[in-house]
């Protein structure tokens, strides 16, 4: 369809679709990726659209049917509704056409079909007969009972999909030893006193009959904030609870990740983050980092959308755990002052400060308790599944576990140099995110799940013959951890050190003919 202004002489695209029945009116752009110049949708008969789970903004032209413009609203973003009562029809066009065709409310359009140069069709559709029209009505009256069932279906499915991972979690939860979470439900009941406290937390949690020996909650007090709800419940609801969460997290994540890396609908997401090795060690423990996931990802998305307020609130979650998301928070503030983008510094700096103001508020030697438990964590001599600690068991010599961290913040320095003037968060963000725990100081296999984003990058967009053959080899290590089949010669959880190394060359081998260059470089 070719769209005209005829009052003020300008066209407003040449290449528009006709959206008339109802699964196209249904699906409008959903699923696109943008429109080009020229390009559109006609949407009829409708007098309210919503930008629900699309990825471009778009410019909207609500008509009458006399082809009089009744409203127009410039650049919906997604996530939007509006909405014309008076109006029989809306167009759907690229940002900025509104502006350039200086279309504004009282204009009379003029809509012709691209090969026939008539409206012969279009006019019967649009002034049909008056049973023509009772005919629409009905079939837009069944195409919406449709959507309700469909809607109506879809959150029935989710409850009872979330009921039975509830149920799953708490039976595991009575029947397994005491995993991690313990922790974190501890603290949220004693953070009012000292959730650091060793002797206090072994009282507690022998009272409650959960371990001989105490487990200690390392995170600041700002993290423990986000966890206080799960207090007021038994330690084994609350870790079916945290259980159900954090499936939903992973899965959140991976669909969002891969629909914006722009690949088509398709179930890889889901069965590469539920067979990922981390994320079932993850679920069995019960661990924070999945928060970090979630922090990390809507950073990265929620820059790609201008959502600056709400992306630099979102790195709270990160701080919950900053020694394995190091380089990216450093990637993260080089980022905000080379681009000036200070509302990122500020909104992050807020929510930094609101969640500390509470805790403080809750507990006024919270910090204190905390800096005193993080000087005795500072001097532990254990070694650590990953790189560093494996190099620090070989030699004896404790300085060289921090030899990866010091070559990730070297490589870091290089890389950000290399790629900051084209830097996209959705592929660089996510390979930082990747390296970040591959050479954390202090990592355990868990806090791999945030190697996640950048697999799915790799498997979307590289060799997935050599990605899939190097995933598996990797995954397997998990897999003989988790089936204790390694535990009989003797190897605890330092047989996983090598685990974020074999991520990093999962995603480097498949990703190395992208664009010409090796992706640690580019």
């Amino acid at each position: 369809m070719v769209v005209r202004n005829t009052t003020r002489n300008t066209q407003l695209g040449d290449q528009v679709e006709l959206a008339s029945s109802g699964a196209n009116r249904s699906k409008g752009l959903l699923g696109r990726r943008g429109l080009a110049p020229g390009g559109g949708l006609w949407i009829i008969p409708c007098e309210s659209v919503h930008t629900f789970f699309m990825h471009f903004p778009i410019d909207l032209i609500y008509i009458d049917r006399k082809y009089r413009v009744r409203k127009v609203a410039k650049c919906v973003v997604p996530w939007r509704l509006s909405a014309c009562l008076s109006a029989h029809s809306v167009l759907e066009l690229p940002v900025g056409t509104i502006q350039d065709s200086k279309t504004e409310a009282g204009d009379i359009l003029e809509i012709v079909e691209a090969t026939l140069g008539s409206l012969t069709g279009i006019e019967a559709t649009l002034q049909g007969p008056s049973k023509r029209n009772a005919d629409r009505g009905k079939s837009a009256k069944r195409q919406n009972r449709h959507m309700r069932f469909r809607t109506l279906f879809t959150i029935l499915l989710v409850s009872f999909v979330c009921v039975i991972l509830f149920a799953a979690a708490l039976m595991a939860a009575n029947r397994l030893p005491v995993q991690d979470f313990a922790q974190y439900w501890t603290a949220a009941r004693l953070f009012t006193h000292d959730p650091y406290s060793i002797s206090q937390t072994q009282a507690f949690e022998k009272s409650s009959g959960l371990v001989a020996a105490p487990l200690i909650v390392k995170n600041p007090p700002w993290a423990i904030v986000l966890l206080l709800p799960l207090g007021a419940l038994s330690y084994h609801s609350a870790f079916a609870i945290w259980a159900v969460i954090s499936v939903c997290i992973v899965a959140a994540c991976s669909k969002a990740v891969w629909n914006q890396i722009g690949s088509g609908p398709s179930l890889a997401p889901a069965l590469l983050s539920m067979l990922f090795g981390p994320t079932i060690v993850l679920l069995m423990l019960g661990q924070f980092t999945v928060l970090v996931l979630l922090g990390a990802v809507l950073f990265c998305l929620l820059l790609k959308k201008r959502r600056d307020w709400l992306a630099g609130a979102s790195l709270l979650l990160v701080l919950g755990k900053p020694h394995i998301a190091l380089l990216f928070l450093i990637a993260a503030a080089l980022w905000t002052l080379f681009y000036r983008r200070w509302i990122v510094l500020v909104s992050g700096t807020l929510a930094l400060m609101t969640a500390s103001i509470a805790a403080t508020i809750m507990n006024p030697h919270i910090f204190a308790q905390f800096w005193r438990r993080t000087m005795l964590v500072v001097n532990e001599t254990e070694s650590y599944p990953n790189f560093g600690g494996m190099l620090y068991e070989v030699s004896g010599m404790h300085i060289l576990a921090l030899l990866p961290q010091l070559a990730g913040l070297v490589w870091l320095v290089f890389y950000w140099r290399r790629n900051r003037f084209k830097w996209d968060w959705e592929k660089h963000g996510l390979i930082v995110l990747l390296c970040s725990v591959a050479c954390s100081y202090y990592s355990y296999p868990y806090d791999e799940i945030l190697a996640l984003p950048a697999l799915l990058l790799a498997f979307a967009k590289g060799d997935r013959r050599v990605f899939l053959a190097v995933f598996a080899l990797t995954n397997l290590g998990y897999g003989l951890y988790i089936s204790d089949v390694i535990g009989r010669f003797g190897f605890g959880y330092m047989f996983l050190w090598w685990t974020a190394t074999g991520w990093l060359l999962t995603s480097f081998l498949a990703l190395r003919r992208v664009g010409g260059e090796l992706p640690l470089s580019e």
